[in-house]
């Protein structure tokens, strides 16, 4: 089998030196090897030029149906018997397998997602229910690994719901309540497949509610 000769002009320059003396042609020989090493070098690097490693794409989206609540707990954080700025809602869903045709399975859960949001502006009553901004935190525990999410969130409750979060308990928060209003946040990979991965969410109402997640690796995002 013939090898791949990378340096091409190596036969003429040595058929250049079969004519010379002895002495020149010792002389020569060095020259051309260092001439015969760089020129080989620089063919090999030549054939590498313009090819840049190519990074696999990290894109992976996901959507995670909050099925059924599992516990909650309502935080009189401030003391002062009613449900104010400063109080916190905390609560646990099981997080449904998503079909074959793409909707929701209540029926398995693949994972547990846990919320918690502490009230931080009051806002004008929507249809008899009372509207508050939030600090939204969640993680969601997967098979996979972890997600956690950060955004601004927004709760609704009407007067009587409001009436019975007047003291640390565990109130049975309706879901429309807690996931009335569609909502970004951005989402961070926490260990195993979603180590390094970092990315955008919807929050979105409904029956179930869903977050719908995208993930970016970071080296994508940084480019």
């Amino acid at each position: 089998m013939k090898s791949k000769n990378n340096c091409p002009f190596a036969l003429s320059a040595w058929v250049v030196l079969a004519g010379l003396p002895m002495r020149s042609l010792l002389t020569a020989c060095v020259g051309a090897s260092l001439v015969l090493a760089v020129g080989c070098s620089v063919s090999k690097e030549s054939e590498h030029v313009g090819q840049l490693p190519v990074q696999p794409s990290a894109d992976r989206e996901l959507l995670l149906p909050l099925c059924e609540r599992k516990d909650s707990w309502f935080f009189d954080q401030n003391g002062d018997s009613e449900f104010s700025v400063g109080d916190r809602l905390t609560y646990v869903f099981s997080i449904g397998e998503v079909d074959q045709s793409g909707g929701a399975n209540c029926t398995i859960s693949i994972g547990s997602f846990y919320g918690s949001e502490e009230i931080v502006e009051k806002r004008p009553a929507v249809d008899g229910k009372t509207q508050y901004l939030t600090t939204f935190q969640g993680t969601a525990m997967l098979p996979d690994g972890n997600l956690r999410l950060m955004a601004m969130g927004v709760v609704h409750f009407s007067r009587t719901e409001r009436l019975q979060l007047s003291k640390t308990s565990k109130p049975p928060f309706r879901i429309e309540a807690l996931f009335p209003e569609k909502h970004p946040a951005s989402v961070q990979g926490q260990g195993g497949a979603f180590a390094g991965l970092i990315g955008t969410a919807i929050v979105q109402p409904g029956q179930p509610p869903e977050i719908k997640v995208k993930l970016l690796s970071q080296m994508k995002m940084n480019r």
